[in-house]
């Protein structure tokens, strides 16, 4: 992250004595002028597209500013209070990333008149990507997850039917012997995929998520994923990923590199649940938008 203050000055002012509202009890104060602009650089950015939310403070001596994000408009800030506030703040959506940054520009463009003078308080900036889950999955189960003791989990390590073959029309015996087969399912819009409600059981218990990638040549690509609670991923039979623990799934808790080759690769996932919530998220990076995900291989 750099700043641009184009002659400014600036400060980081402890704001402790304000109240606990503000992000890590500080924030940034540009002194300003009428007319001066001063910029932030956010460096070193991968995903494709961000949505950004700046908060700001309001105070008797701050301005009114554009906010422009890579030299287009996305917001005015109105700095004026007559108090001191942290309750400011600019939502800016689908900003694409340039060569690897995204670049803020604030624009003072006067203030009203019973401010006294033309700063800008920056309290925090939150960039978070915009996550494009992949789209649909086959799914199958339950399956047994025994549990011996909150560490010892059987269900992550039994090698259940869908680890030896894929037969979407075949059905197996799950759990308590009770034939399961192959269902597909497109992911919600949150990119949440829960499982509670699709299977029954659902605690106790593992499920199966099969989808395919077709790459147009041999790369390797990095995927995100967020699962409730344990998890193993195969890619192309081979196992990439292990985690046997208890949480919430979130999105992009680990990061994983996939070895991809030409073609269509088979991305097997296989969740366990031990009691409440059960699912996963699940996304590519792609950053040349030429990869093809679909469960039913369809598309190329």
């Amino acid at each position: 992250m750099n700043f641009n203050l184009n002659g400014l000055t600036a400060a980081t002012v402890d704001m402790s004595d304000w109240g606990p509202d503000w992000s890590k009890n500080n924030q940034m104060v540009i002194y300003g002028k009428p007319g001066a602009e001063f910029s932030l650089t956010l460096n070193n950015l991968e995903e494709l597209y961000y949505n950004l939310t700046l908060f700001y403070s309001r105070a008797p001596d701050f301005s009114n500013d554009e906010i422009w994000v890579n030299g287009e408009k996305r917001g005015t800030l109105s700095g004026y209070s007559p108090y001191i506030l942290p309750d400011g703040k600019i939502v800016a959506k689908d900003i694409q990333n340039l060569n690897g940054s995204i670049t803020m520009t604030f624009k003072v463009t006067g203030k009203v008149p019973d401010a006294t003078g033309y700063n800008t308080g920056i309290d925090g900036i939150l960039l978070e990507p915009v996550r494009k889950y992949i789209p649909d999955w086959f799914i199958i189960g339950p399956f047994p997850n025994r549990r011996l003791s909150e560490t010892q989990r059987l269900g992550i390590d039994s090698i259940y039917a869908p680890e030896l073959e894929i037969d979407i029309k075949r059905e197996y015996p799950g759990y308590d012997g009770k034939l399961v087969h192959w269902r597909y399912f497109r992911t919600p819009e949150s990119g949440y995929f829960s499982l509670y409600k699709l299977v029954t059981p659902n605690e106790l218990v593992v499920t199966y998520a099969l989808t395919y990638i077709w790459s147009p040549d041999v790369r390797t690509e990095s995927l995100f994923l967020g699962t409730d609670d344990g998890a193993k991923l195969f890619l192309n039979n081979k196992l990439l990923y292990r985690y046997l623990g208890v949480r919430v799934a979130e999105p992009d808790q680990v990061r994983l590199d996939l070895s991809l080759k030409p073609g269509w690769n088979k991305l097997l996932l296989k969740i366990e649940n031990n009691f409440g919530g059960y699912g996963f998220y699940a996304r590519l990076l792609d950053r040349t938008k030429s990869l093809i995900v679909s469960a039913e291989q369809k598309g190329k």
